[in-house]
Formats: C-alpha cells, structure tokens, sequence
C-alpha cells in the first residue's frame, strides 16, 4: 500500500517518471509475493520482472490483456536506466501514468479475483 502511496504521491507531485518507476516496483513486488505465496515445487520463482509477468501469464493469475500492458509498463519502470531515457528521448507525462495506474489496478484486481476465475 505505501508504494501505491507513494506513487500516487508523486503523480499528484507532476512527478511522472518517479510515478512510473514506482508503479513498476510495486507491480514486481507484488508479483513476487503472489508467485512465493504459491509456489509448490521447482526452483524458487525469480525476481525478475518480465518473468514474473509471463509467470503470472501461464499461471492465468493474470488475464492476457493485463500480461501485454504489463510488459510495457516494465518497459517504462526501466526508464529508472537514465541512459535508456536518454537514448530514448522519453520524458513520460500524467496520462502516461494513468495507464501504468490503471494496468496496476487491473493486475491487482485479477490477482484477487483468480481464485474464483480458475481458467
């Protein structure tokens, strides 16, 4: 909840880039909780962002549509990289991040609702 604070925080701050970067984190965070909590057998679920994504995918924790915004938004959590923002000339703006919200919200509320769905 403090990260989603914070986010939130420096959204409302004009803070855009911040705001995203947070998003991310928290996206990851609580993917990595989700992916600990059920894990069963094999090697321990990883850290990492894009395979906690497609874990998240092919658990079906996750619908498709929120899987492939999620891939975006860890594409703009790495903007945290100066040179990729650099390189990439990017300078992300509020509605940007109120697409990085909304793919949070969507992630959280299919995390939440999983276990009724059960595809």
């Amino acid at each position: 909840r403090s990260r989603l604070d914070e986010a939130e925080a420096c959204w409302r701050a004009g803070a855009c880039t911040a705001a995203i970067i947070m998003l991310g984190s928290l996206l990851e965070g609580v993917l990595y909780d989700v992916a600990v909590a059920r894990h069963v057998d094999g090697p321990s679920p990883d850290d990492n962002l894009a395979k906690l994504i497609n874990l998240a995918g092919d658990r079906k924790w996750i619908r498709q549509d929120v899987i492939d915004y999620a891939h975006v938004l860890r594409n703009h959590r790495n903007l945290v990289h100066p040179k990729k923002q650099l390189t990439h000339g990017y300078a992300p703006e509020d509605d940007t991040v109120r697409i990085a919200w909304n793919v949070v919200v969507a992630a959280l509320n299919d995390l939440a609702d999983e276990p009724a769905r059960k595809n």
